[in-house]
């Protein structure tokens, strides 16, 4: 396996085994650099595998590392900052990326296709993931989302077929069209109390998804949020939505038999339900958030100790 250390002690052997000339022309021929030596622009040795990018490297630049399918494994060192778009697309074999902490911009596309790519972790001072970032990725299974992150764009990882394994921060505002579309191994979802904006089709076709608790203060959920949610058995609803646009729940009314809505009869019925795709809504099971246990007969329920929400029943 051909190892390349680029500014580090596993480069310098390497330049010894080969009887290379300097660093500084080893490192170039491995390498495109910008004058200053401050961005990748590009790669010339396409057989490496495994790589790590010093921090003397602050940008690592559009289509640096495009389609190159030799790639496994790319640890970037603490000094970058910014991966430009599409910098790593299509890197079908990469199945490792390391960021470092420093990093505070990843562009759009910028792992587009990596389909061999498993688990992903956030550092802390990124704020949004943008649009087709990590789009078509589909052996992802585990992100590990960092708080302060606030924008997950459009399509930012639709396609991305075995992605169930993560936790959205506290700190998610907005999740943008498709940005979670055709997840096909994820079966419960909680959107957190900070998001105010569903995407259209955001979750569309997560055909695994059982339950859906929309904790945050949406407005309006959007055409095709839900669409083709074909195993999903309940919703837990936030009494901040306002309309529901249609076939935001379409193809779904086999098995959603149960909404939980987190305020009063009044109030679920002052929503505009759009009639189009939306038949669940209208024929499932409609049940009103009561903290304590209610003294009159109804259709009430709470969270049990878990959070996870409990019919009250009343005693005779």
């Amino acid at each position: 396996m051909k190892k390349i250390l680029v500014g580090g002690l596993l480069l310098s052997t390497f330049f010894m085994l080969t009887g290379c000339g300097s660093k500084k022309d080893s490192i170039e021929k491995i390498l495109d650099f910008n004058e200053d030596k401050t961005k990748v622009v590009g790669i010339k040795d396409r057989t490496v595998e495994e790589l790590t990018i010093p921090g003397t490297v602050k940008t690592i630049g559009k289509n640096a590392f495009y389609g190159c399918n030799n790639l496994i494994k790319v640890v970037i060192s603490e000094g970058t900052e910014t991966i430009e778009k599409a910098a790593f697309a299509k890197c079908e074999n990469l199945r490792n990326i390391v960021f470092p902490e420093s990093l505070t911009t990843i562009e759009g596309s910028a792992f587009k296709e990596c389909t061999d790519l498993e688990e992903v972790t956030f550092p802390k001072n990124i704020t949004t993931i943008n649009e087709f970032t990590f789009y078509g990725c589909e052996g992802l299974s585990k992100v590990t989302f960092n708080e302060g992150l606030t924008t997950i764009d459009n399509y930012a990882f639709g396609i991305c077929h075995r992605l169930n394994n993560f936790t959205f921060p506290k700190t998610l505002t907005t999740i943008g069209d498709n940005a979670f579309y055709a997840l096909e191994h994820i079966t419960d979802l909680v959107i957190p109390k900070n998001v105010t904006s569903i995407g259209k089709d955001a979750f569309g076709g997560c055909r695994e998804l059982l339950s859906i608790k929309m904790l945050g203060e949406v407005k309006v959920i959007e055409e095709g949020a839900f669409n083709c949610c074909s195993k999903v058995k309940y919703l837990v609803l936030s009494n901040k939505v306002e309309e529901i646009k249609k076939n935001a729940f379409i193809f779904c009314d086999e098995t959603l038999k149960t909404v939980y809505y987190e305020g009063t009869f009044i109030e679920y019925n002052q929503m505009e339900i759009n009639g189009t795709g939306n038949l669940a809504l209208f024929i499932s099971n409609n049940y009103f958030y009561s903290e304590t246990e209610p003294t009159t007969a109804g259709n009430y329920w709470h969270y049990d100790t878990n959070n996870n929400p409990v019919v009250w029943e009343l005693e005779d």
